[in-house]
């Protein structure tokens, strides 16, 4: 008889083919790419927009903060300062033709705090007076008030 053989010496080795590669990517992996890429690129439009529409804003508060409320000419720049942020922002209602009465009323109508509106109309009424021409902390704190609350205009869409 002959000698006994080792049934494992009659199988063959373990063949591990080839190893796996990353490319070319599965569609899934194309699909997460794409949906990635365009989060990216749509927050930083949305950034870009926002950072845009509360650029006139900050350029105005910014302006504000650098008055000093003794200096005569404080009033004008203020009133100035009001009215450009209010052009940049509302360019079809005229806004640089409004006056008086059709100013205060287009003031009030973009902010609930009437206060702060009855603050700028008497700015507007010390623009005319001919002796004591500086705006007041009280003036200059309404005008911020304003900006703040009113700027840039809500559900509607601008700059």
């Amino acid at each position: 008889m002959q000698a006994a053989q080792n049934p494992l010496s009659q199988l063959a080795d373990i063949s591990t083919g080839q190893s796996v590669s990353l490319w070319p990517l599965a569609w899934g992996w194309w699909l997460l790419i794409a949906i990635a890429v365009s989060v990216f690129i749509i927050s930083a439009w949305q950034l870009q927009r926002y950072v845009a529409r509360r650029r006139v804003k900050r350029l105005a508060l910014k302006a504000i903060s650098k008055l000093v409320p003794e200096i005569q000419s404080t009033a004008k720049e203020l009133h100035g300062i009001l009215r450009w942020a209010c052009i940049q922002y509302f360019p079809e209602h005229n806004v640089a033709s409004l006056y008086g009465e059709k100013w205060a009323q287009f003031l009030s109508s973009q902010v609930a705090t009437q206060a702060v509106v009855s603050d700028i109309v008497t700015l507007e009424k010390d623009l005319y007076r001919t002796s004591g021409d500086a705006a007041s902390r009280k003036n200059i704190k309404a005008v911020e008030a304003w900006i703040k609350a009113a700027l840039p205009p809500k559900g509607e869409r601008h700059v």
